[in-house]
């Protein structure tokens, strides 16, 4: 598992890296994302071959779970 409570801005650009720290079946939980920034990190999440399993919102705030399959 791979817990990312940091700023959009920070999980964007490290997306590329993170499904090497991943074994199969391994999920990634960021959160800290500010709601302007979903689409952007969603996007940038699947680009690095990950699945979005679910997305919550509290107020402006986003988690995102995936998995690397």
């Amino acid at each position: 598992m791979v817990a990312a409570n940091i700023l959009a801005d920070v999980i964007i650009p490290m997306a590329k890296e993170i499904p090497a720290c991943m074994k199969d079946g391994g999920i990634l939980i960021a959160s800290g994302i500010i709601d302007t920034k979903e689409e952007a990190v969603k996007e940038a999440i699947e680009a690095a071959g990950l699945k979005v399993l679910s997305v919550r919102h509290q107020g402006e705030w986003v988690g995102i779970v995936a998995t690397k399959e």
